[in-house]
């Protein structure tokens, strides 16, 4: 609603008011669910020399063993051929997202623990000593 106006003196045999808006609409978006994205390569494998020549192995069977006649179906199938090899051979990228809790344990659980005991003594009993150790 932008605008709203009301006529009292218009010219209807009703005891209302004539109401007059001036609403702007806007559609409402759609949600999308992102398309899937391939996982991510271990590139950190590639170092290890065995791993590479899997790699070498795996690629030339699977790439050699097929027949594409056309430009397009030919980097279509070298394209997916490298991916799904080095898929295979090195394995996929996995998150590398440092559990900080588990790291700090030590230093965190007897700190918890005595905030819980002060929560817990705080609600048996709320006086001014328990909320200022709380």
């Amino acid at each position: 609603m932008q605008k709203t106006h009301t006529f009292h003196s218009a010219d209807c045999d009703t005891d209302h008011s004539l109401i007059i808006s001036k609403v702007k609409i806007t559609a409402k978006k759609l949600h999308r669910a992102k398309p899937r994205i391939k996982s991510k390569i271990n590139t950190t494998n590639t170092k290890n020399q065995r791993m590479c020549q899997e790699f070498e192995k795996a690629f030339e069977l699977s790439m050699f063993g097929k027949s594409l006649p056309k430009a397009e179906e030919i980097w279509e199938g070298l394209r997916t051929t490298i991916y799904e090899t080095a898929k295979a051979t090195f394995g996929e990228k996995r998150p590398s997202s440092k559990d900080w809790f588990k790291e700090n344990a030590e230093e965190l659980l007897p700190l918890i623990n005595i905030k819980n005991t002060d929560y817990l003594e705080y609600n048996k009993k709320s006086t001014e000593s328990t909320k200022v150790r709380l």
